[in-house]
């Protein structure tokens, strides 16, 4: 299966392998793999632990970004993207739906049906390879829901993504996701000059080969065919995350002026370097579209 995979595609699966346990699972979240969204006035202690920090955060964003598709027991949710399982086996469990999970990386994949056997959903949620920037392996409008979070930042053909959404889909059906986005700043546009700087380091550190922007995202789902119901910025309750992936770069960039830090401890020095600077900067923003087939 790999063999098919382009050199990015290798690369991110290559990341996930050795980050998943290490970082993912340790230090950020133990179901989710995606950012969290912060109540108005909620306090951030950036000397606690992550994990401690992140925890409801995670599960807020979770909530805003599957509400709208307003999921019953009587769908079939894509989870494309799936990672190790936590948005599958909560939809399975909490809506009855069955749930099916796309994964490129196939080690998040048995992470994902293990935990699904110890929670007794091993019936009706599966997670099957998939190579999301190229096809989603389902039949033609087969599917009610596709939910995909902070996953599509990593295709390399996010039209082709898009257009094998709309095929899979029923007529009717919803398709939400959050997603990293490059942003404008406080300028009309986004220059060459300003990518260059801020977002092209920041796709190099996390194996992207580009980010959309909103506009690119809006023209795409329209020319798929899409129905925009609607797009939302999470700006300020997402910005903290920011603050925490800003105090974790600096922690690393400390440690190595008296320790010997291991390469992979390097690439998240300087993924959590290129990702501050870019957010904090305003060049960087997270946010959910939700669409429909006519």
């Amino acid at each position: 299966m790999s063999n098919s995979l382009s050199a990015s595609e290798k690369k991110v699966v290559e990341y996930y392998n050795r980050s998943t346990d290490e970082f993912f699972i340790k230090r950020w979240h133990e179901e989710h793999i995606h950012f969290g969204l912060f109540a108005p006035g909620e306090t951030v202690r950036l000397d606690q632990p992550v994990k401690r920090v992140v925890g409801m955060a995670v599960e807020r964003m979770l909530e805003a970004v599957i509400q709208p598709a307003m999921i019953n027991s009587e769908d079939v949710v894509v989870d494309a993207g799936s990672g190790i399982g936590g948005t599958a086996l909560k939809v399975a469990k909490r809506h009855g739906s069955r749930v099916i999970g796309l994964n490129i990386c196939e080690y998040q994949n048995d992470i994902a049906r293990s935990r699904a056997t110890e929670a007794g959903l091993a019936d009706v949620v599966q997670f099957v390879y998939a190579d999301c920037s190229t096809s989603l392996p389902l039949s033609d409008e087969s599917v009610d829901v596709i939910i995909n979070i902070e996953s599509a930042c990593h295709y390399t053909d996010r039209y082709k993504f898009l257009s094998e959404c709309k095929r899979i889909l029923k007529p009717g059906g919803r398709l939400v996701a959050q997603d990293w986005m490059a942003a404008r700043g406080t300028s009309k546009k986004l220059s060459q000059e300003i990518y260059s700087i801020y977002i092209q380091p920041l796709c190099n550190a996390w194996f992207m080969e580009s980010l959309e922007t909103k506009s690119g995202y809006t023209k795409m789902l329209c020319e798929v065919g899409f129905e925009i119901v609607e797009f939302v910025d999470f700006a300020a309750s997402a910005l903290p995350n920011a603050y925490i992936i800003e105090a974790q770069y600096k922690k690393l960039a400390n440690l190595v002026k008296t320790h010997q830090l291991s390469d992979t401890q390097c690439l998240w020095m300087e993924q959590f370097r290129t990702l501050s600077a870019a957010w904090l900067a305003g060049y960087f923003q997270l946010q959910r579209y939700f669409v429909r087939k006519n």
